[in-house]
């Protein structure tokens, strides 16, 4: 329970890494030119909330705190809006790694999603499970 959800919390640290620089951009290019309108920019917002949470709960979680689950239980329904998987660092992983040409067949892709999927299931049940047993604590 200790190193996963340290693990848990590398994740989350690394997820909040890799798409804050975009993520950023975005944001300045939507209050930064005139054709985007409010609800674009409100969403560039939350976007930017969303994965400031991450970088809180990552932290939370790296010191095994139940704060850290509970932000994480949170973030659930943002995770499956905006796709940010924690296990999604596997396939940057894998893209730095060299493997750019089998990671880019559209039949991997539809395969890596569902996979990515299960795996942050079983993520959140794994969470569900360690909470309850702080809890008994």
């Amino acid at each position: 329970m200790k190193w996963g959800l340290r693990l848990f919390g590398c994740f989350d640290i690394i997820t909040f890494l890799l798409f804050v620089k975009a993520k950023t951009l975005y944001l300045l290019t939507a209050f930064g030119e005139m054709q985007f309108y409010i609800p674009q920019k409100a969403i560039a917002i939350w976007e930017i909330i969303v994965l400031l949470s991450f970088l809180l709960s990552g932290i939370l979680l790296f010191q095994q705190k139940k704060s850290g689950l509970i932000f994480s239980c949170i973030q659930i329904p943002f995770r499956f809006i905006y796709l940010y998987f924690s296990v999604d660092v596997f396939s940057y992983l894998a893209y730095y790694l060299g493997f750019k040409f089998e990671i880019s067949t559209a039949n991997f892709q539809n395969n890596w999603f569902y996979l990515l999927l299960l795996l942050e299931v079983m993520r959140y049940s794994l969470s569900a499970y360690w909470y309850n047993k702080l809890n008994q604590q």
